[in-house]
């Protein structure tokens, strides 16, 4: 597991060492959150109290002021308890169930910016934008049973730690130098598993597991050392 991770986050950093040499690019990094939608969780109050920490890395490239796409790698993990829900117990389950997994994804994204935006150009200082795309993820769950405090653990499932998923998000794109962008963002994505949670057949196989990211971007565009080319 750990190797696959290691894998996917060294794609990512291939891909940045190329596009620090061209002022359409811009680098980055993320820190933020991550949480957890689906079986196992007491709703919008619990997905977010239980809100674990974060991390990842992008590289973006920008067409134009108002279209970019951007490839980004991202780490954490989610939670989530039926234990205080008020749907909690479905016909056959006779205790609570808790779970704990990490995520780790690679995902590429279209962004759409509000108003003509792009890194560099100090002019437009803010605009909100929204973005849509795919990722691939792997995930690795440890599930708990029981209640008050004799908790036991749960069998893991026979099925594929990883799968697609489909994002969808909006955020804030700001100028802190002319060289250095920040940003504001959350995404959620819908999960092409119903097994993040390890629930199974005991929770709802309707419904596939969502899981979303929300923080802070910091991104960097290098100085391009030939005057002869102005690309925007």
């Amino acid at each position: 597991m750990q190797r696959k991770k290691f894998t996917l986050f060294a794609l990512i950093f291939i891909l940045m060492t190329p596009a620090a040499l061209a002022q359409r690019y811009e680098i980055g990094v993320f820190g933020g959150g991550s949480y957890y939608s689906g079986d196992l969780n007491p709703g919008p109050e619990g997905q977010f109290r239980k809100t674990q920490p974060a991390f990842g890395a992008l590289v973006r490239y920008n067409f134009d002021k108002h279209l970019s796409v951007r490839i980004t790698g991202l780490h954490g993990s989610v939670q989530g308890t039926d234990e205080n829900s008020n749907f909690n117990i479905l016909p056959g389950r006779g205790d609570y169930y808790r779970f704990e997994s990490t995520i780790t994804e690679v995902s590429i994204q279209g962004e759409v910016n509000f108003l003509p935006y792009i890194k560099g150009h100090m002019e437009t200082l803010v605009t909100p934008y929204i973005f849509g795309g795919m990722g691939y993820f792997m995930f690795d769950t440890t599930t708990e049973h029981g209640n008050d405090n004799h908790w036991h653990p749960e069998e893991t499932g026979d099925y594929d730690n990883y799968s697609l998923s489909y994002l969808m998000g909006a955020g804030l794109k700001y100028h802190i130098t002319e060289y250095i962008g920040g940003g504001l963002e959350w995404g959620l994505r819908y999960a092409g598993t119903d097994y993040i949670d390890n629930v199974r057949l005991k929770g709802n196989p309707k419904q596939n597991d969502w899981y979303a990211f929300a923080g802070v971007t910091i991104t960097f565009r290098f100085r391009d050392s030939s005057r002869a080319i102005c690309p925007y």
